[in-house]
């Protein structure tokens, strides 16, 4: 279990605890790696976002292990460009504000189709989070170049740059 909020990372790794599972609970990007290289999991449930590490090395370094059975990535704030990647490696993700038996059924469910919790409950978004989503999908495509990822846009690089001031990217 690997999450930087403490009530939420204690409370759900007790949860998982009662259901059965032994826990092991990390707050920081370097503890969750190093937990990965000390042995196999059944199940390890992360939230990308850690600190000392960004999302994307996150779910690259989840994606590739071998060693565990299942993996669940939680996050507070969803977005296309997350999904995306954490869809392209068979990884689902749910948000943190899914109940206990969301996350238990997204652990015992391999053939479980990813992102699916919160497809249920869809809901509009407003245009300025529908812009950085666009901004961070263009950004993702260009593996992090902003001269390439304007030109993707149509749009002038200064305002590219004007924009990511306003809206800064996750990358």
């Amino acid at each position: 279990m690997a999450d930087d909020d403490p009530t939420f990372r204690t409370l759900l790794a007790h949860l998982l605890s009662q259901s059965g599972f032994l826990v092991c609970t990390v707050a920081t990007a370097p503890a969750l790696e190093a937990a990965l290289q000390t042995s196999s999991w059944d199940a390890v449930v992360a939230e990308p976002n850690l600190p000392l590490g960004n999302w994307f090395a996150t779910i690259e370094l989840l994606g590739e292990q071998t060693n565990i059975s299942k993996t669940v990535v939680v996050s507070k704030y969803r977005s296309r460009a997350l999904e995306r990647v954490a869809n392209e490696r068979g990884l689902p993700v749910l948000t943190k504000s899914t109940r206990l038996d969301g996350v238990l059924r997204a652990i015992h469910a391999p053939d479980m189709p990813a992102a699916n919790e919160a497809l249920a409950s869809p809901r509009m978004q407003s245009l300025a989070r529908n812009e950085w989503e666009y901004l961070n999908e263009a950004i993702y495509q260009c593996r992090g170049n902003l001269s390439e990822a304007a030109r993707l846009l149509q749009i002038p690089r200064q305002t590219l740059y004007r924009k990511l001031r306003k809206y800064p990217p996750e990358i």
